[in-house]
C-alpha cells in the first residue's frame, strides 16, 4: 500500500473520531474536556467549526515533506 494512501485511512478515521467527540457532549453532559490541541471548537452564531491543531501540523509537515521530495 501506498504511502499517501494509507495516511489518507489514517487521517479519514481520525477525523470521523474527532467529528463524533465534537457531537458526543451535545448527548453527554459529563464528557470531560479535551486539551486544546487535540481538538478545539470554535462557535459563530449557530455555526460550530471543530479542527484539530495537531493534525493541522502534521498535515502541513506531510505536504511540505511530499513537496521538498518531488
Amino acid at each position: 500500500m501506498r504511502i499517501e494512501a494509507l495516511t489518507g485511512i489514517i487521517l479519514i478515521a481520525i477525523g470521523a473520531v474527532l467529528l463524533l467527540i465534537g457531537v458526543a457532549p451535545r448527548f453527554l453532559e459529563s464528557v470531560p474536556k479535551l486539551h486544546p490541541l487535540i481538538y478545539t471548537q470554535i462557535t459563530l452564531g449557530e455555526l460550530e467549526i471543530g479542527t484539530s491543531p495537531i493534525a493541522i501540523i502534521i498535515l502541513i509537515i506531510l505536504y511540505l515533506f511530499m513537496v521538498l521530495r518531488s
